[in-house]
């Protein structure tokens, strides 16, 4: 799913830099302030004082009216020709530009500063979409070669059966191949439809109160079975309180069960593997946990498209599995990592969410 602006980064970046450039400018104004009452406010009441105005009390209402008594005529000729040569103008206009400069200054800089902000973030975003766009050809060429070749197979088998090229005893047998690579294809269009409706911008879960921990009764039940053909040592350990949370029912049941698929699938035979709730106080953990095969540290096992390189298997699945779970819950305000060790354990994937 690409990226766009996170509005919440930009605000949180203006907010600072804004702050940050107030307190300049208004230290800078304090100090030109100090700069003026201890050395420019007295030059310029005494240049004024040496021309014949009269008394400077100093300020911006004082100069501003002896700026316009110059510029309308008013007082003495001596008072407008020695004025207009005197330092008192410069002195005047001195102190206008260090007022108005720290402002200017900072108006400047603070336009570059987010310019610049801007600017990265609209390459790091183009970037990432490049990315993004890179690894989802990957992916779909990788699927097209996984897809292609069952359909090559079960064309084979089909073709052969209709031919009549197939002994009696081996029929079934062929029959059985072509049920399986079917459903091989299947899962792998499933999983792209699945990623490709979460991502779509029309998408909402269907949230509504219910009892999380009859869910995930119903889906190690639902596993149960295979987890014994699989040769697996398959543990529930869930307290009997009831779990009650807001969620969309169907996509944690895909969430969780798929978790328990991936344990199943990707250890080896006699692998433990256990699906624990505990509670500690306003949060609810539940870890799908095996003592099986460890996952290679540098693997980023939730983003999208990740079983699309060298490590690939014709039958460890589409690569998006984890990726789908980890949308579902980051949907739900959860949270979900996969820490390992885990203790006693090689590794567990870890839901965590307020209750």
């Amino acid at each position: 799913m690409k990226k766009k602006y996170d509005s919440r980064q930009i605000y949180a970046y203006l907010v600072t830099r804004t702050i940050i450039m107030v307190v300049i400018v208004v230290g800078v104004e304090l100090l030109v302030s100090h700069l003026m009452d201890a050395v420019l406010y007295p030059a310029l009441g005494s240049a004024i004082s040496a021309a014949g105005f009269g008394k400077f009390n100093g300020g911006i209402r004082d100069m501003l009216r002896l700026l316009v008594a110059i510029a309308s005529g008013h007082g003495s000729d001596y008072l407008r020709n020695r004025m207009a040569e005197s330092k008192a103008v410069l002195l005047v206009l001195a102190i206008f530009l260090l007022y108005v400069l720290p402002i200017a200054v900072g108006i400047f800089v603070y336009a570059r500063l987010v310019s610049e902000k801007i600017r990265m973030l609209t390459e790091q975003i183009e970037e990432e979409h490049r990315a993004y766009d890179r690894k989802r050809n990957l992916l779909i060429s990788d699927m097209a070669h996984d897809l292609r070749t069952p359909m090559t197979t079960v064309a084979g088998y089909a073709q052969a059966l209709s031919d009549g090229m197939v002994p009696p005893e081996k029929r079934q047998e062929y029959l059985q191949a072509i049920v399986a690579k079917t459903g091989r294809m299947s899962e792998m269009i499933s999983s792209l439809f699945e990623y490709a409706k979460l991502g779509s911008e029309g998408f909402r879960m269907h949230r509504e109160p219910l009892d999380l921990r009859e869910l995930l009764l119903r889906c190690a039940a639902d596993v149960y079975t295979d987890m014994e053909q699989a040769g697996m040592r398959f543990e529930v350990d869930i307290p009997d309180d009831p779990i009650p949370v807001s969620g969309d029912a169907t996509q944690l049941s895909r969430v969780f069960t798929n978790l328990l698929v991936n344990a199943m699938r990707h250890n080896p035979k006699d692998t433990r593997v256990v699906l624990r709730v505990r509670r500690q106080a306003a949060v609810a953990q539940i870890a799908v946990i095996d003592d099986g095969v460890k996952i290679p540290e540098e693997t980023d096992i939730f983003e999208p498209f990740v079983k699309a390189d060298a490590s690939r298997s014709a039958d460890a699945g589409s690569g998006l599995g984890l990726s789908i779970a980890a949308m579902i819950i980051g949907m739900h305000g959860w949270r979900i990592t996969l820490e390992q060790p885990y203790p006693d354990y090689t590794k567990a994937f870890v839901v965590q969410l307020p209750v």
